[in-house]
């Protein structure tokens, strides 16, 4: 199902939507951000077929766009700038009858990671119930110096995912001072150290995103089905 949703008067998006179970319960949703490639080639159908697979759990599980166009923004790493998209598309799905907004979880990719990463910092804690990160951008001032995790006291239960040789967002830089302010904080998290990353050489994603079907690919894929049907288990309420 494709619809449309607006963040704000004269701006419209699309938000791709894999329904729930139409039993008439009410079903915890999972979204999908995507990175500044947004959905062209290659990477439009490896997240839609990812928000099915994640759907064929028993979720509402959604796939929105933050730009008003199917082309790359690679210069782009406006995290704050497109945290109204990613707060209008949740408003947009807690309005279906099958949506149970009381159960988010956020799966980032890339920048798109930044951009989930900023939601929950933003919402009041418990608003989203799990977090998986792909690579993801680190917004600027969400974790300090090693053993300040300040930044991240609202975060759920988190799973992380990184190319150890990633020149587009070191892991270095990223990943694992997030995962180190994580474990200070004492939140569920996944890895903890000594970390193991995955060592992926697709070149057309930069060696920065997995290869499609590639063995990174297909683990981390498997790996955050079951860290969210063990966080937030894909049941209907009333």
């Amino acid at each position: 199902i494709v619809e449309t949703f607006s963040p704000s008067p004269g701006s419209t998006f699309n938000i791709e939507i894999a329904p729930a179970t139409p039993d008439g319960k009410r079903y915890p949703m999972v979204i999908v951000v995507h990175g500044n490639f947004g959905l062209s080639a290659p990477f439009g159908d490896q997240l839609r077929d990812f928000t099915k697979e994640v759907a064929s759990l028993g979720y509402l599980a959604a796939l929105p766009t933050y730009y008003p166009d199917n082309q790359p923004h690679l210069t782009d790493t406006d995290i704050a700038g497109h945290l109204p998209t990613l707060t209008a598309a949740v408003a947009h799905l807690s309005g279906r009858s099958d949506a149970d907004l009381t159960r988010l979880a956020l799966v980032g990719f890339s920048l798109g990671g930044g951009v989930a990463m900023s939601y929950i910092n933003a919402s009041p804690a418990g608003a989203v119930a799990v977090f998986a990160d792909f690579y993801g951008l680190l917004p600027p001032g969400l974790v300090g110096p090693p053993g300040v995790s300040a930044g991240v006291a609202k975060f759920p239960p988190t799973i992380l995912f990184h190319n150890e040789d990633d020149p587009v967002v070191p892991v270095a830089q990223n990943s694992e001072p997030l995962a180190d302010a994580l474990a200070s904080a004492g939140i569920v998290h996944d890895p903890i150290r000594p970390y193991k990353w995955y060592k992926d050489d697709w070149d057309q994603g930069a060696f920065h995103a997995f290869r499609p079907g590639g063995p990174a690919d297909v683990d981390s894929r498997a790996r955050t089905k079951t860290w969210l049907t063990a966080h937030m288990p894909p049941t209907g309420r009333p």
